[in-house]
């Protein structure tokens, strides 16, 4: 009984770990695009111009009752974080993910890198942290 408990835990564990790598690194794309007719997410403030967005790197598109600076589309999924390194540990993994290139989203410069702890603290319950491993709490 207790190996195949045992088996299950593993198999619930690398099943996630299995997920999350694949959400990770084959949905990332470095495909934005500056699509003027699609949705916008505000990356300026009043009074911005042209050279202050897009040194942002965002897009510029002037438009009557919308968002002029926005941030750059990107297809549906995608994420701009990438797997550095897994490491097995006794209960489960740890993921150390990073960013692949600069990256300033909605709510500001994104953390990178982040690290995903994976853990099977019982049979059916994983504990996932996802934390900054360069700032402290």
């Amino acid at each position: 009984v207790v190996s195949d408990q045992s088996a299950k835990r593993s198999a619930m564990k690398y099943s996630v770990l299995l997920v999350l790598t694949y959400h990770l690194v084959l949905c990332s794309s470095d495909n934005t695009t500056c699509d003027k007719n699609g949705k916008r997410i505000d990356c300026g403030f009043v009074g911005i111009n042209q050279t202050g967005c897009e040194n942002k790197k965002c897009c510029w598109n002037p438009r009557d009752n919308d968002i002029w600076c926005f941030h750059p589309n990107r297809p549906s999924g995608a994420i701009e974080y990438i797997v550095d390194n897994i490491e097995k540990t006794t209960l489960g993994a740890k993921i150390t993910i990073r960013t692949n290139g600069s990256s300033f989203g909605p709510y500001g410069q994104d953390i990178t890198p982040l690290v995903v702890e994976i853990s099977a603290q019982e049979d059916e319950r994983l504990h996932v942290k996802i934390y900054d491993p360069n700032d402290s709490r």
